[in-house]
């Protein structure tokens, strides 16, 4: 599943967009000041590379940026995995598991 955005930049400079799209409601929740107090209150750790933007900027001044919801972080013997479950207020706390472990799934497979 995929959101996408397609603009001209005028008067915006790109941090500036990209700093208003982000996060984005598959990262933090919505709306969004009430979904971040949960995550603070309730979370107890530290996201450290879960989110963000990665993708080509090119010599134009093209961008393609896509959110980061599965990532890792490799030390010297082992790794930590990332991956977020998309809670809202319908959802299947057994079927969010299950995405999530399918989710770190996809990680493993690139080892």
């Amino acid at each position: 599943l995929y959101t996408e955005y397609n603009f001209e930049v005028d008067r915006l400079k790109s941090a500036e967009i990209t700093n208003m799209l982000h996060p984005t409601p598959a990262v933090c929740g919505y709306p969004f000041n009430e979904a971040l107090d949960f995550i603070k209150e309730n979370e107890g750790y530290n996201r450290e590379f879960y989110s963000g933007y990665l993708g080509p900027v090119y010599n134009n001044g093209d961008r393609q940026l896509f959110v980061n919801l599965r990532c890792m972080r490799i030390y010297e013997e082992d790794m930590v995995l990332f991956a977020g479950g998309g809670i809202n207020k319908g959802s299947d706390p057994e079927k969010e598991w299950t995405e999530t472990e399918n989710k770190m799934k996809t990680l493993l497979n690139c080892l």
